[in-house]
């Protein structure tokens, strides 16, 4: 307990001489995310968001960075509620489902042709929550089971979700 003390009182010392900084976030300035599109194309990772932001990169992390980066504001991850991942970006699944940047009970669902487009999908997403969780895929891939994922079918302009 004096140990505890001790701590509280050096660190409020550190505060007020400035040396220990306390730095908030202005939530003016956050971009949360809904929905995330990913796609790869000839070897490149392309991330859409339903606010806009969009990042590029090798891989996943790289293109994460990359919408970090050229956002216009903080990108906030937390508030993730669906992941659309495209056949061509299939091989990225395990780095996804093992992401820390996103929510388990975030959803993951695939497109198997044309990838709709951000706020479509955000708002079909809303009014269909269908997927499974990364907590879920997770504990598939670790117990050696094939992962199947829920499908958005687009046909005639409209989504369909299948699975």
């Amino acid at each position: 307990m004096k140990r505890l003390t001790l701590y509280i009182i050096v660190a409020a010392a550190l505060f007020l001489t400035g040396l220990l900084p306390l730095r908030g976030t202005d939530a003016a300035e956050l971009l949360p995310v809904r929905v995330m599109l990913v796609e790869k194309k000839d070897g490149v990772v392309r991330i859409r968001c339903d606010h806009g932001a969009a990042g590029t990169g090798g891989n996943w992390e790289l293109a994460l960075e990359d919408l970090r980066k050229s956002a216009e504001g903080k990108v906030f991850f937390g508030t993730v509620e669906h992941v659309v991942l495209a056949r061509s970006a299939w091989d990225l699944l395990p780095r996804i489902a093992a992401s820390s940047d996103l929510r388990p009970a975030a959803k993951l669902c695939c497109v198997t042709r044309k990838m709709p487009e951000p706020e479509q999908a955000a708002s079909f997403l809303h009014a269909h929550p269908g997927g499974m969780t990364l907590s879920q895929i997770r504990a598939q891939m670790l117990t050696g089971r094939q992962v199947r994922l829920p499908q958005i079918i687009s046909k005639e302009g409209r989504l369909l979700l299948a699975g």
